[in-house]
């Protein structure tokens, strides 16, 4: 990904964040000499300074038998994004742009074998998307362990380390800072709840 100086985001604490708060990815392995993308849920975990994903797809899905130590695939993830208008900003004479966050993660995509695992995975995912209920959905209250064993035969689970990692964040950090001002103004009386979350961040990180 093309990442200027100006728009990388190196922050631990903020990758981590936007990977939690917008953790549905595109995963892309080169299958045959063609990518082949795959849209799921993954989970981020740091084992020390390495960070791991995880995730599931379906077995009828080609994509996990592209799963080796020496393929490396690639996993998208997208942050707020949102339209700029020039009439905006306090500058003349610019264009129409595209604020948006973004961050690749590449690696290896190992098959997890054991049933434990898998069935670790579909806990966390489950806990994870269910924290908000006031009677989360868990697979040990919705089905007994041979129900739930059995259906996991129609799963393949996988987790990514990640060798390489590119975080962007393009919030305006070109423009100044009355163009950011008057460009987050205006998106903060959006409908569009998507919209004013990019004006928050057009403002965060302009003062970074």
């Amino acid at each position: 990904m093309y990442v200027p100086r100006h728009f990388e985001l190196t922050d631990r604490a903020g990758i981590d964040q936007r990977l939690e708060e917008d953790s549905f990815a595109m995963l892309v392995t080169v299958i045959d000499g063609q990518p082949f993308a795959t849209h799921l849920p993954l989970l981020a975990k740091r084992d020390g300074e390495q960070l791991i994903l995880r995730g599931h797809v379906a077995r009828a899905n080609p994509h996990w038998k592209s799963f080796t130590a020496e393929t490396e695939s690639l996993a998208v993830f997208s942050g707020p994004h949102c339209y700029i208008s020039p009439r905006w900003y306090a500058a003349k004479g610019l264009v129409p742009t595209w604020n948006y966050e973004a961050i690749h993660a590449y690696g290896p995509v190992r098959v997890l074998e054991e049933a434990s695992d898998v069935r670790q995975l579909l806990d966390d995912l489950t806990a994870k998307f269910e924290a908000d209920a006031p009677e989360p959905w868990t697979t040990e209250g919705a089905m007994d362990d041979k129900a739930l064993f059995a259906m996991m035969r129609g799963i393949v689970g996988f987790e990514m380390t990640v060798t390489r990692l590119e975080a962007k964040s393009k919030m305006g950090q070109n423009r100044g800072a009355d163009d950011v001002q008057g460009a987050a103004k205006a998106l903060d009386s959006s409908p569009r709840e998507m919209d004013r979350a990019v004006a928050g961040l057009m403002r965060a990180r302009f003062s970074d």
